[in-house]
């Protein structure tokens, strides 16, 4: 019997291995291809569409990280190139997101677009970071605030900032180049560049070195 499995083994379940080893390693080389192709020619609007987004949005493997920022693209305003997505990113009226070139933005960060938001080059958004470009209104006490309506005021997030994790930003707020924003902060009012703030609301607490030439 032992006989009989060891030439299985060796006449049938050996080459069969053989064979179908490059065809795995081939699918696992062509599969992001063939789902970026299928990104960029399936409608927006389409179930298709919407499948492959839950997937790489939800995916933590290295071929879903390849597809999740050109499933964005094509429903930003504006994506540049190498930019990096984590997956469970939320972007709510994401017509109206402009990101640049670089640009990582880590696990369950959600950015609302109330009023136009822009991202800069080089910039780093760490995880559970809040976005919002639009504040309840509440000074009428004789109204529900869900009544009231929203402000709304852009946001812009200037080159080779750092927003640190579970940070809020909002509305009308403009972080400038170089800054960075402390984990935990509450932005709202503007930071110069190069400037370090935290707290809650974000306060000045140190100063980053300018780059020659800035």
């Amino acid at each position: 019997m032992k006989q009989l499995l060891a030439c299985v083994v060796r006449w049938c379940i050996r080459p069969a291995v053989w064979l179908v080893m490059p065809l795995l390693r081939l699918t696992a080389r062509l599969g992001p291809l063939v789902m970026l192709e299928l990104i960029r020619r399936t409608p927006k609007y389409s179930t298709l569409y919407s499948y492959i987004g839950a997937w790489a949005n939800n995916g933590l493997d290295g071929q879903a990280g390849l597809l999740r920022a050109e499933w964005h693209r094509k429903s930003l305003g504006r994506l540049g190139r190498d930019a990096v997505f984590l997956p469970h990113i939320t972007i709510v009226n994401p017509q109206d997101v402009e990101i640049g070139d670089a640009v990582a933005i880590n696990y369950y960060t959600i950015i609302v677009a109330f009023a136009k938001i822009t991202i800069g080059n080089d910039v780093l958004i760490g995880p559970r970071v809040l976005i919002h470009s639009g504040n309840h209104r509440f000074a009428d006490p004789t109204v529900r605030i869900r009544q009231q309506g929203h402000d709304q005021a852009p946001i812009d997030i200037g080159n080779d900032a750092w927003i640190g994790a579970h940070a809020v930003i909002l509305s009308g707020v403009r972080i400038g180049h170089g800054a960075v924003v402390a984990a935990g902060a509450v932005v709202t009012k503007d930071v110069e560049p190069y400037t370090v703030v935290a707290g809650i609301p974000a306060r000045k607490i140190n100063e980053r070195p300018k780059e020659v030439g800035s």
